[in-house]
């Protein structure tokens, strides 16, 4: 079969209609042409999100998403980006899309850009790992922190005024270009707490038993006084009404020394990585939390 890969333009009415309804179809779930874009299309300083089709006589078989984002390293912007919305439709399943993801590195290795990231689902995991050549990192950081100004102290660890965080040698998420991408989408639902820190993140449901419980699972955080955290804290708990706050962290995250009782696991979906210009390792330091996932 002749296949057509090529980058898509996202702002082209046509192309916005074949993706959507692909979508629909793969995912089962309701993409509109508006979506897609509020969902993923970042103005990064270096180039916006990469989109890559697939065609078969002139139909959209095939599709993934790069989002754009502009880390930061030791000071300075590194462009890397995460694919999301991997899919191929059923009848195609194969060696296209390793096709399609293997142009889109020569694109972005050619844009400069440092790495490929994502968590795959369990479906293409093993294509990203095995044939894409992707590393992969199960190891995640979760604290669940109750919604008690009193109970709460236990899970932060006492730091000096004097003492900082270092963040050195660190990828960290630009948690200002998180926030308007999700708040392009998700509008109020984003909640934003700052005084001398920021966290920034959603409140969630999870059933418990009979009981709809609340929390607030963080997206991101910025802090620039750690010997202050907990107050930040105290302060998203009397303001929100809910049972507890979940903060999930990669496990090299250098905020993970700000928690006590962290539970370390072994994460569902996993972190990918692809270098391209950069060059990461297994000891290298990912400040990534849950705001930075598409799906979040």
């Amino acid at each position: 079969m002749n296949y057509d890969i090529r980058p898509l333009d996202i702002f082209d009415l046509q192309t916005q209609k074949d993706v959507s309804r692909f979508l629909n179809i793969i995912f089962e779930q309701d993409f509109s042409r508006d979506e897609l874009q509020l969902k993923t299309y970042t103005k990064s300083k270096a180039f916006p999100s990469l989109y890559m089709g697939a065609y078969y006589d002139d139909e959209l078989i095939g599709f993934n998403c790069f989002i754009s984002h502009d880390l930061i390293y030791n000071g300075e912007i590194v462009n890397c980006y995460q694919t999301c919305l991997s899919s191929v439709h059923p009848k195609h399943r194969g060696t296209i899309f390793i096709s399609l993801i293997e142009e889109a590195k020569k694109i972005l290795r050619q844009r400069g850009a440092g790495f490929i990231f994502g968590w795959p689902s369990r479906s293409s995991h093993l294509v990203y790992t095995k044939s894409l050549k992707f590393r992969d990192d199960f190891l995640g950081i979760k604290v669940n922190i109750p919604a008690s100004t009193l109970l709460s102290r236990a899970f932060f660890i006492k730091w000096s005024e004097e003492k900082e965080l270092s963040v050195r040698d660190a990828f960290l998420q630009n948690d200002f270009q998180l926030l308007r991408l999700k708040q392009q989408k998700s509008g109020d639902t984003i909640k934003i707490i700052h005084d001398e820190n920021l966290i920034w993140g959603k409140i969630r449901t999870r059933k418990v038993g009979f009981l709809n419980l609340a929390y607030f699972s963080v997206g991101g955080m910025i802090i620039a006084n750690p010997y202050l955290l907990q107050n930040t804290f105290a302060k998203l708990i009397r303001e929100h009404a809910i049972t507890w706050v979940q903060v999930i962290l990669h496990h090299s995250h250098s905020m993970a020394h700000l928690f006590g009782a962290p539970i370390h696991s072994r994460c569902f979906e996993p972190l990918i990585v692809y270098d391209l210009n950069a060059k990461t390792s297994d000891h290298t330091k990912f400040n990534f939390m849950d705001g930075i996932k598409d799906v979040y």
